[in-house]
């Protein structure tokens, strides 16, 4: 079997919509991660009404942009406009087609003045990928892709771990493993 780039994919389909609609790819299966709940209702009780603690490390992928060109590509690619995005601020992403057909969606922060992180799935992340290699953008981009679904018995790492606390309490208990009051 030879391979094909997306381009040949696209040009030999009758309607990319069969084709989302048939893919072989499957169900988008939540990787490597067993349940940590006892059941959905006790989950959404406690992000209601205490805290909780959840691990986004491996379900989505991250996308370093850095360089001059990086809030470009951002703007070119994506609805949302840039003219607020200001260093350490996070918004969401919605990267389109020039036809304006939506690829996806996810979090981008801006780190610093050239620097931002996509945070996600994989279409808007290979999107903006696509864009940085070939729209002639001067930007280096650095992939951490999700960990994999079926990992078939190898270990798991990430460059990077996410992980989110979230509730009415959840700023006591950030101050409590602080050891004292803590600066937002």
């Amino acid at each position: 079997m030879s391979h094909r780039s997306l381009q040949d994919v696209l040009d030999g389909a009758d309607s990319t919509v069969d084709l989302l609609r048939n893919s072989q790819l499957g169900a988008y299966v939540y990787p490597v991660v067993p349940t940590e709940f006892s059941n959905w209702r006790t989950e959404q009780k406690a992000w209601r009404e205490a805290a909780v603690l959840f691990d986004q490390s491996h379900h989505m992928d991250n996308l370093f942009i850095t360089g001059p060109d990086a809030l470009k590509l951002i703007s070119d690619t994506a609805i949302n406009s840039v003219a607020n995005f200001e260093v350490n601020k996070a918004k969401q992403y919605v990267p389109t087609t020039p036809s304006g057909h939506v690829i996806g969606d996810g979090i981008m922060f801006r780190l610093a003045e050239e620097e931002f992180v996509y945070v996600g799935r994989s279409p808007a992340a290979n999107w903006l990928l696509y864009h940085a290699e070939t729209g002639g953008y001067n930007v280096e981009v650095e992939v951490d892709r999700r960990s994999p679904s079926h990992p078939m018995g190898r270990p798991v790492s990430r460059r990077y771990y996410r992980f989110q606390i979230q509730g009415p309490n959840a700023w006591k208990v950030i101050e409590k493993l602080h050891g004292g009051p803590s600066s937002s």
